[in-house]
């Protein structure tokens, strides 16, 4: 709920699976994430659903609500022996025999036990003093979820992001940083109060950008070199009573001595460097020589300036931060 509410994952940091998918990259980023990795998977060679059984925050939520549910699995009382067959399948390994009502919170009514058992109404499912069959019982949820997402598209009260789209920070101020990628231009241009034409124009986008695309689709939508990043420094320029300087695109110009004077970072500012751009752009952002970032960062000269930082920065052991205290 946390996570829906504020649109950002909560708990990243700590977040195992998200440490996987990253294939080691950012482990100065995650250290928490990644001891928590290796310890579900040594944990894995011994333990069957390691995972599932001791660090699942749902598996743990699910398994107090089991135990108050209305809806528990039933065995015939009359039925003491048999082929165990039940037990077999179960990925939870419930232990059936030993009571005639399942409550053990391992149980989440996956219905298998039900499904392969050879002698019918052996086990049924057992809701508010019935005994249903698994196809009823099947039947009345998904009915009841058609009937509930039905009625609530029809009330208007449908909602898969928040109503009420917070744009501020902790103080109560706008802040750019607040935004996510399935916001879209139109909500940002009414948010921070910036017209959209001079929105979509410093953030280097053509004019026929949709006002309601979100902005985590708009490059792959319209075939465009486009990240959230730039909206963001758009409006932090704007919030701030500057001019924020539209994208652009070439070589920069040289003066007479040769070195570059494209776009430079105002005096007091932190440099616009962040991890979606390339060596080469920050070079022509900053004025700042290639040669002198690969000997101040300790970089081999090998490294491809035309690719975004954040695809090498961590296999070199380098962060973000640490190009823009070398500009």
């Amino acid at each position: 709920m946390l996570t829906w509410h504020t649109g950002a994952l909560v708990f990243r940091d700590d977040d195992p699976f998200l440490a996987f998918f990253h294939l080691g990259n950012g482990f100065k980023e995650m250290p928490w994430a990644y001891g928590i990795l290796i310890v579900m998977l040594a944990g894995s060679l011994w333990i069957e659903r390691f995972f599932c059984k001791y660090a699942c925050p749902l598996g743990a939520l699910l398994g107090l609500l089991g135990r108050a549910g209305l809806t528990k699995i039933q065995r015939d009382p009359g039925y003491r022996k048999g082929c165990n067959l039940c037990h077999k399948k179960c990925p939870a390994h419930v232990d059936f025999l030993s009571t005639t009502t399942i409550r053990d919170p391992e149980c989440n009514l996956c219905m298998i036990c039900i499904t392969d058992c050879p002698k019918p109404s052996v086990l049924t499912v057992q809701a508010s003093g019935l005994r249903l069959s698994h196809s009823t019982y099947a039947s009345v949820l998904v009915i009841g979820l058609l009937v509930l997402v039905g009625t609530s598209q029809l009330a208007g009260k449908w909602q898969t992001k928040p109503a009420m789209v917070s744009f501020t920070n902790s103080q109560g101020a706008l802040d750019p940083e607040t935004i996510r990628g399935w916001m879209t231009m139109q909500e940002l241009s009414e948010a921070f109060g910036i017209p959209l034409s001079d929105l979509l124009r410093k953030s280097g986008l053509p004019g026929h950008v949709s006002s309601s695309a979100r902005l985590n689709a708009i490059s792959r939508d319209y075939k465009v070199q486009f990240e959230p990043d730039k909206v963001r420094e758009v409006l932090r320029t704007h919030l701030q009573g500057g001019e924020a300087p539209a994208a652009q695109t070439g070589t920069p110009h040289h003066g007479k001595s040769g070195k570059s004077t494209g776009p430079v970072s105002r005096s007091g500012d932190e440099p616009e460097v962040k991890g979606f751009i390339t060596l080469n752009e920050i070079v022509v952002k900053t004025g700042v020589p290639k040669e002198y970032l690969l000997r101040r960062l300790a970089l081999p000269a090998t490294i491809d300036g035309r690719i975004p930082i954040r695809e090498w920065m961590h296999e070199q052991g380098k962060s973000v931060q640490d190009l823009r205290d070398a500009v």
